[in-house]
């Protein structure tokens, strides 16, 4: 069965407009828990999905999965509404939906900066500042290292790419010796 990215989307409207955007960044953390959880134990994401499985041993697990993780009643509820909907497939897509609802509405944004090497905390803050005044939001950084890259730096915000890596130079100028 295809899961639908529509009905991903609804299920996250449905829950921001039920918590409200400020509230949504513990159902965030909780949904990924969760998440987490069912990706590193097949077996609790078998007993969700599988339709041999009793709605009685889905209850077990997920109070099982609420015990253990400490989640908030509303978490347990819509996590409830997924696995009688059949729509705990779209959890993944459901938390990232969540986030960048999250993000739009407190006006914040995630920046991702691959580099060859660790940026220092300096590096960090000065990309984080330089970038909030730039799109004029809060911003987040996370420093993936890609050992692809030669050198510089590569930042994503959104759909904002910003490449200053060498590999990135020597593809414009490639792209600029051969229109020529």
């Amino acid at each position: 069965m295809k899961i639908s990215g529509k009905l991903a989307v609804r299920y996250a409207k449905s829950i921001n407009a039920t918590v409200g955007t400020d509230k949504l960044e513990p159902i965030i953390n909780d949904l990924t828990a969760v998440n987490r959880l069912m990706c590193d134990k097949k077996h609790i994401s078998s007993i969700f999905i599988n339709p041999f499985f009793k709605d009685e041993d889905r209850a077990k697990a997920l109070d099982a999965i609420v015990g253990s993780l400490a989640l908030q009643d509303i978490t347990k509820k819509f996590i409830s509404m997924l696995i009688k909907s059949r729509a705990i497939r779209t959890l993944p897509q459901i938390i990232t939906i969540l986030a960048a609802m999250y993000r739009e509405g407190m006006k914040t944004a995630k920046a991702e900066a691959f580099s060859s090497v660790p940026l220092t905390v300096q590096q960090l803050q000065g990309l984080k500042d330089a970038l909030s005044t730039r799109i004029n939001r809060e911003i987040t950084v996370e420093n993936i290292i890609d050992p692809t890259l030669i050198g510089g730096l590569k930042v994503k915000v959104g759909n904002l790419v910003i490449d200053y890596s060498i590999k990135g130079q020597l593809r414009l100028l490639k792209e600029a010796l051969t229109k020529e």
